[in-house]
């Protein structure tokens, strides 16, 4: 049995016991680095494959949002009219409305007040 040596071939069967329980003890060592170099890299395609596709689901989700509130927005614009975003217009009117009540509340009991 021949075995490559740093880099050129010797027997096996020539050389003693310990030289030839290193070689071997050598082969296995980097038969195993070879492996567990082999198994990270696949744990980090995996682990790179993963993230992608979380990136690509969490873009997605995004988009959905976005989709949301452009819709949103389309439903404000035509309940408004002229295109105002947050429906600024309305709750100025709302709050005006209110005065208007509440001053005539107020001006009805100041009349009220009097006729006493």
């Amino acid at each position: 049995m021949q075995q490559k040596i740093r880099k050129e071939w010797v027997d096996l069967t020539t050389l003693n016991r310990t030289v030839r329980a290193y070689i071997m003890r050598e082969k296995k060592r980097k038969e195993k680095k070879r492996k567990e170099k082999k198994r990270k890299e696949k744990k980090r395609k995996e682990k790179k494959r993963k993230e992608k596709e979380k990136k690509r689901k969490r873009k997605g989700k995004e988009k959905e949002k976005k989709r949301k509130r452009r819709k949103k927005m389309r439903k404000i614009k035509k309940r408004n009219g002229k295109g105002e975003k947050d429906g600024k217009r309305e709750r100025k009117k709302k709050k005006k409305k209110k005065r208007k009540k509440w001053e005539k509340k107020l001006k009805m009991g100041k009349k009220s007040n009097l006729q006493q």
